[in-house]
């Protein structure tokens, strides 16, 4: 039915409001900037903390900011990106492994857990089915209770004009509802061209502390270790790999030294 949707969103934003004025404002935030490339995450970072920060250019490391917002202690860790078309099955084993570290290390440098996770989604861009899917297999690589602690960031807030954001996800049809709706309703739209507009950065930082008040806490990861790095090891001339790339590479792994060492020869 037309309108329902954006009808049950208002309803669950005005209770969501109603309880955010009854808890007292958290003295520390931490919160994890993640998206694809290009999606405005280090202008996230800026706008929130109000003055340029993080280096606009492309990074595959993560980078930790912080400063007083607000009243409070703001920590803002950015996450490395990922190509918004390519899909997790379509990588090596090994590049998984390596984005898999990049995102549980962007996590730990919000020691002890960050508090909300903030996904950033470009308003002025169509989101598909296909970024849909990419994102959701990306984000999963922290594990499927990530999205307890997810609120979705629409950036180019200056590009919807007068257009509400509720108006714009109703609009995008059933891939961003259902973002969405995955992170139980839990969205916010910045005007990254619009530091010094401070309304913006604090309702978003209430919006955290809300999902902090229901989730009981901040976020926690529990990922498997990844292997140990790939070692030389002198024997017969031969540069050896260690038996967990071996496994990686979908090689066997010999009994003996001797085998191996003949295994890697041929």
């Amino acid at each position: 039915m037309e309108g329902v949707w954006l009808h049950n969103m208002e309803v669950r934003r005005r209770s969501a409001e109603e309880k955010a004025m009854e808890r007292r404002h958290t003295k520390q935030l931490r919160v994890v900037v993640v998206g694809h490339w290009h999606s405005g995450k280090s202008s996230v970072g800026n706008t929130i903390l109000g003055r340029k920060e993080f280096d606009l250019r492309r990074t595959s490391k993560c980078a930790s900011r912080q400063g007083e917002v607000a009243g409070r202690l703001v920590s803002v860790v950015e996450a490395p990106g990922w190509w918004n078309t390519y899909r997790l099955v379509d990588s090596l084993q090994l590049n998984k492994q390596e984005l898999q570290c990049s995102l549980v290390r962007s996590v730990r440098l919000c020691a002890p857990g960050p508090h909300a996770q903030l996904l950033v989604i470009q308003a002025d861009a169509l989101f598909t089915e296909t970024e849909s899917r990419v994102l959701r297999e990306h984000v999963e690589l922290l594990g499927a209770t990530v999205w307890n602690h997810i609120l979705v960031l629409f950036t180019c807030g200056d590009w919807l004009g007068e257009t509400p954001i509720e108006q714009h996800i109703e609009g995008e049809g059933d891939v961003l509802q259902r973002l969405v709706d995955t992170c139980r309703n839990r969205y916010h739209v910045l005007n990254n061209q619009d530091r010094a507009g401070h309304t913006q950065v604090t309702e978003l930082l209430d919006k955290v502390e809300e999902m902090v008040a229901r989730n009981d806490g901040y976020f926690l990861v529990e990922v498997p270790k990844p292997p140990p790095p790939k070692t030389k090891r002198k024997h017969a001339g031969f540069m050896v790999l260690c038996p967990p790339y071996l496994s990686v590479l979908g090689l066997a792994l010999p009994e003996t030294l001797e085998n191996w060492t003949h295994c890697m020869s041929v």
